[in-house]
C-alpha cells in the first residue's frame, strides 16, 4: 500500500511535530476529496485545542480594577452609565490571549453565553438589572455571579467599587474553566 504523510508543528520552535499517515488500500473507498475533508477536520480540531491552551487561566490570570485599565493586560470596561458612583474607571482585565469576553449594559448579547451582573441594593434608576458579562457560546469559561460573597466550590474574583455605597464590597464573579 502507499500513503501520504502530513506533518504539522505543534507550535513553532516548541515540541515535536505530529504526523498523520493516510494509507491507501485497495479495500478503502477514500477519495482524494474525502481525504482533504478529513485533513481539514483534523486541522480545525487541533487548532481549537491549541487555542484553548493559550487562553487566560481562571481566575489566576484575571484581575479587577476600580482605578482604570491595568498596565500590560487586556481589559474590558465595566460601565453602567446610569450609576453615578464612578463606574467609568472599572475594568475586568486578563493576561494573555483575548478570551472574547464582552460587557453589555443593555441586555444579553445575541449568540453569546451571558451571566447577569446585578446588585439588588442598587436603586432601580441605576439600571443594573440589564447588565451582562458575556462569552462566546464555545468559551471554556463558565461564570456565575454573586452579590453576597464568594460561591462555595467555585473560584471567585472580587468586584469592588469602594466609591459605590450600595454594598459592592461583597460582589464576586465566580466560575470555572473547562480544559
Amino acid at each position: 500500500s502507499s500513503g501520504i504523510n502530513a506533518e504539522w508543528p505543534l507550535r513553532p520552535g516548541k515540541g515535536k511535530p505530529f504526523s498523520i499517515w493516510f494509507v491507501h488500500s485497495s479495500h478503502a473507498h477514500q477519495t482524494p476529496s474525502r481525504m482533504i475533508k478529513t485533513i481539514f477536520l483534523i486541522l480545525v480540531v487541533c487548532t481549537a485545542i491549541t487555542c484553548l491552551k493559550f487562553l487566560p487561566k481562571w481566575p489566576s490570570d484575571f484581575a479587577w480594577s476600580s482605578a482604570g485599565p491595568i498596565r500590560d493586560r487586556h481589559c474590558i470596561q465595566i460601565l453602567e452609565a446610569a450609576d453615578p458612583n464612578t463606574w467609568n474607571d472599572n475594568f475586568l482585565c486578563w493576561k494573555g490571549r483575548d478570551p472574547q469576553i464582552r460587557w453589555s449594559s443593555a441586555g444579553r448579547i445575541k449568540s453569546m453565553r451571558c451571566t447577569q451582573i446585578h446588585e439588588a441594593a442598587e436603586p432601580a434608576k441605576h439600571t443594573w438589572n440589564d447588565n451582562f458579562l458575556c462569552v462566546p457560546a464555545t468559551s471554556p469559561y463558565i461564570f456565575s455571579w454573586s452579590s453576597a460573597g464568594p460561591i462555595p466550590g467555585l473560584a471567585c474574583l472580587r468586584w469592588l467599587e469602594i466609591a459605590d455605597p450600595h454594598t459592592w464590597q461583597d460582589n464576586y464573579l465566580c466560575g470555572y474553566q473547562i480544559m
